[in-house]
This record gives C-alpha cells, sequence and structure tokens, in this order.
C-alpha cells in the first residue's frame, strides 16, 4: 500500500517534530490536525511517498525513540535535531514529496 510519511513541525511545540503517516498529500493531513486546539499552525518538513507506509513508519518511531525522546508513547512527536529525522527519510526508499508543486489548498473527500 501507498502512502505518504511525513515531518511536521509547530512552533509553539519548540524543538518537537510529529512524524506520522496518511493516505492523503501532506497538506491534507497538516490541514487536518491544525484545529481550534493547536495554537499556531504546523508546518511541513519534508515527506515521502513510499510503499508499506505504516511498517516504515514504526521503523522510524523506534529509532527515534532510542535516538531521541519520544513524548508520549500513545503520541507522535519526538524531541530530537531535525536533521536526525531527514537522515533516517533519506534512507528510506520513496519519492520525496515537492510542496512547491501541489496546491496548499487542499481538500479531502475523506
Amino acid at each position: 500500500m501507498e502512502g505518504y510519511i511525513y515531518c511536521f513541525s509547530n512552533p509553539a511545540f519548540n524543538n518537537l517534530y510529529k512524524v506520522g503517516f496518511t493516505t492523503n498529500t501532506p497538506n491534507v493531513r497538516k490541514k487536518q490536525i491544525n484545529t481550534t486546539g493547536v495554537p499556531l499552525p504546523f508546518k511541513l518538513e519534508f515527506a515521502k511517498k513510499v510503499i508499506n507506509y505504516k511498517d516504515k513508519e514504526k521503523t522510524i518511531h523506534k529509532i527515534l525513540s532510542i535516538f531521541g525522546e519520544r513524548i508520549n508513547p500513545k503520541r507522535e512527536f519526538f524531541k530530537i535535531n531535525l536533521d536526525y529525522i531527514y537522515l533516517l527519510f533519506e534512507l528510506i526508499d520513496g519519492e520525496w514529496f515537492d510542496n512547491n508543486d501541489i496546491d496548499n489548498n487542499e481538500d479531502s473527500d475523506n
């Protein structure tokens, strides 16, 4: 199954990064989580379209938990240098998501 793994940041969450997956585009996912419960909007740092996105996300989470700090075991937020997250994404087969090619106002029917 194809989907995206992504890394979001938020200026309200100093040095925390959300690493997750979506079957929509990362921009649609970003729009879904920018709710009234979040003081500032999320920013897409980078994303990749991959096969077996759930397995890849789990692997990334395991590695980030070892080399960084997972803030809550039930949430996808990690305190770690963004460069390290990027290096993990570099190791994963897939196609980089180019945020400049997609309309930032995408909507989802899901």
